[in-house]
C-alpha cells in the first residue's frame, strides 16, 4: 500500500474487477519521468531503477521475486495498483517504467480525478527521493530476448 493524500495505491494482479461508475474515463500519462524531475533523481539514478526502489520504500515491500523474471515488451516493469479515495474505489492504474521512461496508464471514476491522482503521486514519490529501499526485478524483451535489471542493490542503482 502506498499513501500519496487523499489516495491510498493498494498493489493489485491486474485482474481485480473494480466498479468506477458511468463517468469512468481513460487515464494515459507518458510523461511521468518529466513530471518526476528526472534530473533530479539522486546521484543520476536511472528513472525505472529509482522509481521501482521509491515504490518499495513507500509501500514497506512490493513482493517482488528478488530472483523472478517477467517478460514485457520493451522491458518494462508493470505494478498494477486499485486507488482508493476515502475507501472507496477511484482509478485502477499500471504503472510501467523501462529505458523508455515511466507512464501511468489506467481507468479513472471521473475526468477531474486524473491530475488530483498524479499530482498526489507525485508528489509521493517526490517528497523524499533519497528515501529508497533495495529491491530488484528482470524483466526480459519477448520480442528481442534483451534483459534488463531494476533497482537498488543497497549501494547503487540497477539499470
Amino acid at each position: 500500500m502506498i499513501l500519496a493524500p487523499p489516495f491510498t495505491f493498494r498493489l493489485d494482479d491486474g485482474f481485480t474487477p473494480v466498479s468506477l461508475g458511468n463517468l469512468a474515463c481513460e487515464l494515459t500519462v507518458e510523461d511521468l519521468d518529466r513530471r518526476l524531475a528526472v534530473s533530479a533523481l539522486p546521484g543520476g539514478a536511472p528513472l525505472a531503477s529509482w522509481l521501482l526502489a521509491r515504490l518499495e520504500r513507500l509501500s514497506g515491500g512490493l513482493g517482488l521475486a528478488p530472483d523472478g523474471e517477467d517478460e514485457v515488451e520493451d522491458g518494462l516493469w508493470i505494478l498494477d495498483f486499485v486507488v482508493e479515495e476515502a475507501g472507496q474505489p477511484v482509478a485502477k492504474v499500471q504503472l510501467q517504467a523501462g529505458a523508455i521512461g515511466a507512464g501511468l496508464l489506467g481507468v479513472v471514476r471521473a475526468p477531474d480525478d486524473a491530475a488530483r491522482l498524479v499530482d498526489a503521486l507525485v508528489a509521493a514519490l517526490t517528497a523524499a527521493p533519497d528515501e529508497v529501499a533495495a529491491c530488484r526485478t528482470r524483466v526480459v524483451c519477448p520480442r528481442t530476448g534483451a534483459a534488463a535489471v531494476y533497482g537498488f542493490d543497497g549501494i547503487r542503482f540497477l539499470s
